[in-house]
């Protein structure tokens, strides 16, 4: 069963075709292994000049470096990952509130998914409408540096100084570590020039605090009538919709196989100052994973949680440009692994003080243990929508007074439609 679906007055429902578990479960452990092997690639080449073989190591570094220059819009690629469909065998749906149709058509939007689940983030990559991030990348170039900002104008503290482990193909095993306290917006200058000829390759659990999310591949797949709800196509429109992208950590571009992933989706931009303005200038759709890494920290196979009391930021950039912000939740995201629960805590330090997580995860099956289980349904739920004022300066009481709609949205979303995909006994937690 695929396709577009009315299974309410309310809901707008699309279910992703399947071409089989087998082909799902090779479409996920390619995207996972491309987030595992990718900053691994600098150190097989360096061991293969070490160990003499350096016919081999120069070849395996000139294919490296030309797959990053190359890699294009394929798609073919974005089919191939959303065969990951097939591989739940009861079903992956999205669920789109008709008046989030209605409102898309007025303004544009920013979705904002949750939960982030422990590493791709299914339900956003496979549902969502674009594609995003959660947590800023490094602050020097990214303009989501303030998405941990309170609701009261604070910051968070702790961030402020990541240890960023850095593999440079160059200057091989130099490890660095920010020093001195975090300057200001305004004192920080950007230095993307600088970065980009230093910093090669980073390990990928560094200070950008998020896993890969891809979720506008449904429209670059460019077979509408398999991927798209017939009702957003006809209620938004083909041109916007392929319009639509998403923000990435910049150093995501710098790393092998994860680069050529993220351009053959063609829906991926670097998260810099002078990108996002560009997508808020052109008043372009995007999405973001507002709880970042810190929902991954706090993963727990059945408790259904996510980070917001102290990430505001997302919402005083949506009321800077009078953006639609779209909250979503997927049902079933907390249910497809088993994790390491104790230490959460711990993880959480180590996030806020050094700048990076390590998630532990498991499937069921011993012999492949990156894959989720398979029995369950995943159900996106894209629901009342939250059209903010255009404030080009807000107080910090505006953003405090937005940010509670939000939740406020969230929450009902949740509460409204869990007991339709056999969740009534759970309760959302906002930490």
């Amino acid at each position: 069963m695929a396709g577009s679906l009315s299974d309410s007055k309310e809901l707008v429902t699309h279910q992703l075709s399947s071409n089989g578990k087998v082909r799902g479960a090779l479409a996920i452990g390619t995207i996972l292994g491309c987030m595992g092997m990718g900053p691994l690639l600098p150190l097989l080449c360096t061991g293969l000049f070490a160990a003499g073989w350096t016919l081999t190591a120069t070849a395996a570094t000139g294919m490296v470096v030309a797959s990053m220059i190359f890699a294009q819009h394929s798609p073919r690629w974005c089919r191939f990952y959303l065969n990951a469909a097939g591989y739940f065998e009861k079903g992956v749906f999205l669920h789109i509130e008709r008046r989030a149709i209605k409102a898309m058509k007025e303004s544009p939007s920013m979705w904002c998914m949750h939960p982030h689940g422990t590493s791709i983030g299914f339900g956003f990559s496979l549902n969502g409408e674009h594609m995003g991030t959660g947590k800023n990348a490094p602050r020097s170039s990214d303009p989501m540096d303030d998405m941990d900002e309170r609701s009261d104008g604070s910051r968070q503290t702790g961030s402020a100084n990541p240890a960023k482990i850095h593999y440079l193909f160059r200057d091989l095993h130099r490890n660095r570590k920010s020093k001195g306290k975090s300057k200001s917006r305004e004192e920080r200058p950007l230095r993307d020039a600088e970065r980009n000829s230093e910093e090669l390759f980073v390990f990928m659990f560094s200070n950008e605090r998020r896993l890969l999310c891809i979720g506008a591949v449904r429209f670059r797949a460019e077979d509408e009538a398999t991927y798209l709800p017939k009702e957003l196509l006809e209620g938004i429109g083909l041109e916007r919709l392929r319009k639509a992208d998403g923000v990435q950590a910049p150093v995501l571009f710098r790393l092998p196989l994860l680069r050529s992933a993220l351009l053959g989706f063609g829906c991926a931009t670097p998260a810099t100052k002078a990108a996002m303005a560009t997508l808020f200038e052109r008043r372009i759709d995007f999405g973001i994973l507002p709880g970042g890494m810190e929902e991954v920290a706090l993963y727990t196979k059945g408790r259904e949680r996510v980070f917001l009391k102290k990430r505001a930021g997302f919402i005083k950039y949506a009321l800077q440009h009078g953006y639609l912000v779209q909250p979503a939740y997927t049902f079933g995201e907390c249910d497809l692994y088993t994790s390491l629960t104790a230490g959460a805590s711990g993880r959480l330090w180590m996030l806020r003080n050094l700048g990076f997580v390590v998630p532990v995860f498991w499937g069921p099956h011993w012999w492949a243990p990156w894959l989720p289980r398979a029995d369950v349904p995943l159900h996106t739920v894209v629901g009342e929508p939250l059209q903010l004022p255009c404030i080009p300066a807000p107080t910090k009481e505006d953003v405090a007074h937005w940010h509670g709609k939000y939740i406020e949205c969230l929450t009902l979303i949740f509460e409204t439609h869990k007991g339709r995909f056999g969740y009534q006994s759970r309760s959302l937690e906002v930490v």
